[in-house]
């Protein structure tokens, strides 16, 4: 165990007592994913902090359901580009909550704009 983890597990039992230890693990449902990941990218606090809140016993636990959340943003907007020009089914576009779908759309399209930009300057 590094120094960060257990830095939080302390916080994380100051917080909530040590009967969080014994906790078995838990399922979330999608709907609370959504609502942490939400708070998590336009809410004020820090993502350690939140993990902290909602008492997750892993300090990993909300990066990891973010760095997933990226990926699919990203590959539902890969899709629903493609399927603009008659490619693949709108399902695989519905893969992320459309509250955020929209702010992490104008970001990816941004970004695949420098960068493509950026593959076209290297190239000439």
């Amino acid at each position: 165990m590094n120094l960060a983890n257990l830095d939080y597990m302390l916080r994380l039992i100051d917080m909530h007592g040590t009967n969080i230890l014994n906790t078995r693990k838990r399922v979330y449902s999608k709907k609370f994913k959504e609502q942490t990941i939400e708070q998590a990218i336009f809410g004020t606090k820090s993502d350690v902090q939140l993990s902290l809140e909602l008492g997750f016993k892993s300090i990993g636990m909300l990066n990891n359901w973010l760095r997933e959340y990226k990926e699919k943003a990203f590959t539902s907007l890969l899709y629903t580009n493609l399927n603009n020009f008659g490619g693949l089914p709108e399902r695989l576009a519905e893969a992320v909550p459309t509250s955020l779908n929209i702010f992490l759309c104008v970001f990816l399209k941004l970004e695949l704009s420098i960068l493509s930009t950026l593959v076209c300057l290297k190239i000439a």
